[in-house]
């Protein structure tokens, strides 16, 4: 082999072209290497952010699931969980409503007493918003909060004793319905309605005391 050799004009030794040669193999194999280290770290990086990733989000869907029943123990009657009813003091119709993450999710409108009394017909005696909350249930909540008309139900269902108890015919059941309605509207709460269901029951009492005696007599 000759010791020189001919390169672009240039006469060069041969060892010296060799051990060009063998550096830049070398480089090529020492860039090769890390390339497939590179990408190996560049897998294990990614695959420890698909395993965080997974984490952040089943921690995230974990908080959305629980978030409803521990809330509501800092924030109590707040719409991330909360069951409100309400009463129509123009229509007597009660509507209850499921509120979650302050978005409302359900709701339903029922008859009362009072609204079957007045079959469809609407009181109207008063510059005053027809629904009305009545009650507020929230989980974790133990102190619920007093609402104006939280009596409404159970004067509705009062009517309906009165009904029962004077055995009265459509027209007598809508007179004492509408009295309801109104007292509620003109006093803005059921105090008034309290009062108007007392005086009713009231005014029926000498009655049935006086039947008792006569029966008694006999």
């Amino acid at each position: 082999m000759s010791p020189w050799v001919r390169v672009a004009g240039h006469r060069l030794p041969t060892g010296c072209l060799i051990f060009l040669l063998e550096w830049y193999i070398d480089g090529f194999r020492g860039l090769s290497g890390t390339i497939r280290v590179d990408h190996g770290r560049q897998e294990l990086v990614q695959g420890k952010m698909k395993k965080q990733v997974g984490w952040i989000g089943a921690g995230l869907v974990g908080a959305v699931l629980l978030a409803p029943l521990v809330a509501p123990s800092y924030t109590p009657w707040s719409g991330v969980d909360k069951f409100t009813s309400y009463i129509n003091i123009k229509t007597g119709k009660s509507r209850f409503v499921r509120s979650l993450w302050f978005i409302q999710t359900s709701e339903k409108i029922d008859d009362t007493p009072v609204s079957i009394a007045l079959d469809g017909e609407r009181v109207d005696v008063a510059d005053i918003e027809e629904w009305h909350p009545v009650s507020t249930y929230s989980p974790g909540g133990d102190d619920p909060p007093r609402h104006r008309f939280h009596s409404a139900f159970y004067q509705a269902s009062q009517i309906l004793l009165i009904q029962r108890l004077r055995n009265l015919n459509p027209a007598g059941k809508l007179a004492i319905a509408r009295g309801l309605l109104e007292t509620w509207q003109k006093t803005g709460g059921d105090e008034g309605g309290r009062i108007y269901i007392e005086s009713l029951l009231e005014s029926d009492r000498p009655e049935r005391s006086k039947e008792g005696g006569q029966s008694q007599s006999r």
